[in-house]
């Protein structure tokens, strides 16, 4: 295998390996939430906490991984995650207050931010080194990995169902330990960063890119407004829905059905990539997600029909990803990949933590039924304003890189 192949088999495997502890973690926190407190407004807390402190790693990485480097950022967040999750085995091992628990989720979620978006940068330089395409390359990268999709939460769920809370957090440490050995063979790629500006200012010039870009801007709007609905769906609705610990392996079957079918719709589209419309595949997506997600409010969890719902789920944002990521590879110039990958999560990912807090204190202090149809309704408007927006449509519009970050 020459040297261009084996890096990008390597960057595809560690992210692989990363996101599969990242998906056991993510069904993990949740459940020991639920059953360390019995409260619905404890996990919103959790999860907000979680994404918060994602946000600011996201930002505070972007502009160092610049700087610095992307691969040195990943490896330290993998280190950092290793010793949170092991820190949080602890704590709930030994009775310790929640207040321990939160911080532990936040140590290691600030600095899982930041690699998040470095390996989120590292990918695009290894790729544009392979024969394919980026749209094809993105689509073989979303095919590969979503085997994590499948192995992660049915994992995370016969885990916690046969070990216990503590046990499935060590061997989720172990995970990251495992995807920091791939990521350490792969070849730095230089930083080319050449100024001397003040981080704050770099903070502000890749707000300013996606601002003034007339794609970036309204598409990172499209994606933080999925994200307030999405997070709450997967860290507090569905855990409510499914019982808490006592439906973990139920949880963990639905999350491993909605990432097989993800990895089907991501290898489809990849098949026929260049083929449809961008802007046409998201806008169907939307639409057709609307009904599917009325199925939990009517039947119960061990309908035949959830397990509908989620293999539509999977299939239909099985080809939103590859998108999302061809769209902000082809605009953004690699010197500023990282400040903009940063600003961009940071946007969408400080909306799930707020929709995690608020749709917990809706099932704490109003009821399932109620935040759920929340739920639905901002889904059917977010579809009616992705439809109306006029520079949502240029996703379709060929952009040389060096033109990426002016008014197109």
């Amino acid at each position: 295998m020459n040297p261009t192949s084996r890096n990008f088999a390597l960057i595809i495997v560690t992210n692989t390996l990363s996101r599969i502890a990242n998906l056991v973690l993510f069904l993990a926190l949740p459940i020991l939430t639920l059953s360390l407190t019995g409260s619905p407004a404890w996990a919103g807390i959790v999860a907000f906490v979680n994404g918060g402190t994602a946000v600011i790693g996201s930002l505070i990485g972007g502009v160092v991984i610049d700087r610095r480097g992307a691969k040195e950022i990943a490896v330290i967040a993998d280190i950092a995650s290793l010793v949170s999750v092991g820190m949080l085995a602890g704590i709930v091992s030994l009775g310790l207050p929640m207040w321990l628990f939160l911080i532990a989720v936040a140590a290691g979620s600030i600095l899982d931010g930041a690699g998040a978006t470095a390996r989120y940068t590292l990918f695009p330089h290894i790729a544009r080194k392979t024969k394919f395409s980026m749209e094809q390359a993105t689509s073989i990268s979303q095919t590969i990995e979503g085997i994590s999709e499948i192995v992660g939460p049915i994992l995370g769920g016969v885990l916690i169902g046969l070990l216990g809370g503590v046990w499935t957090l060590l061997i989720t440490a172990g995970l990251f330990g495992l995807a920091l050995i791939p990521l350490l063979v792969i070849p730095r790629v230089p930083s080319e960063y050449k100024g001397d500006t003040h981080p704050a200012e770099d903070f502000i010039e890749g707000f300013q890119v996606i601002w003034n870009d007339n794609l970036l801007r309204p598409f990172t709007l499209f994606s933080t407004a999925v994200l307030f609905f999405l997070m709450p769906f997967w860290a507090v609705l569905l855990p409510v829905y499914f019982g808490g610990e006592a439906g973990a392996v139920e949880l963990g079957t639905f999350n491993s059905v909605y990432g097989g079918f993800a990895l089907l719709g991501a290898a489809g589209y990849g098949l026929i990539a260049g083929k449809l419309s961008k802007f046409q595949t998201i806008n169907w997506i939307n639409w057709l997600s609307v009904p599917f997600y009325m199925i939990p409010a009517f039947v119960m969890s061990d309908s035949w029909l959830v397990w509908i719902f989620a293999g539509f789920l999977g299939l239909s944002v099985g080809p939103i990803m590859p998108i999302i990521s061809t769209v902000y590879y082809q605009r953004t110039p690699d010197k500023l990949l990282g400040r903009v990958n940063g600003t961009s999560e940071a946007m969408a990912a400080g909306a799930g933590p707020l929709g995690g807090i608020i749709f917990g204190l809706i099932i704490e202090y109003g009821s399932f039924d109620m935040a759920y149809w929340v739920f639905i309704l901002g889904n059917f408007c977010i579809a009616i304003w992705f439809l109306l927006v006029p520079g949502l449509r240029l996703m379709d519009t060929p952009v040389m890189q060096n033109q990426s970050n002016e008014k197109v």
